[in-house]
């Protein structure tokens, strides 16, 4: 399986500026970079100087995919409110019986994904559990 590495806007235009100066041949050698990699970043140069310029991120905002259990979670929030005004447990075990019984799907995902679930579910709500 081949490595995906994700460089810097920065990085990207210095060695754009390598190239420049000591061609590209010799920048691909110097950088362990492959050449056709370099060709794509100078045929996005301008893009990537807009975007340096303006301080903005690659990736517009709203993008990735949405969580399928979006339509659920205001039913988990209404819940972790309730279990907060009632002085009750809000461990995600506790939280999470709650959630087999309103999305049963939930059940086939392993351990370590309900916890990825649960860190970005409470990131997404604000929820603060102290």
């Amino acid at each position: 399986m081949k490595l995906i590495r994700k460089y810097r806007i920065q990085y990207k235009l210095n060695s754009l500026y390598l190239v420049k100066i000591l061609g590209i041949s010799k920048t691909c050698k110097t950088l362990g970079i492959d050449r056709k990699t370099l060709n794509e970043w100078y045929i996005k140069q301008d893009r990537f100087k807009d975007i340096k310029e303006k301080n903005r991120k690659f990736r517009l905002p709203g993008g990735g995919a949405k969580p399928q259990t979006l339509e659920y979670e205001k039913q988990i929030v209404d819940l972790i409110n309730e279990r907060k005004k009632k002085n009750l447990s809000l461990k995600p075990k506790s939280i999470f019986q709650e959630l087999y019984k309103i999305y049963p799907h939930m059940k086939k995902k392993t351990i370590k994904s309900l916890r990825c679930w649960w860190y970005r579910f409470i990131k997404r709500n604000n929820i603060k559990l102290k």
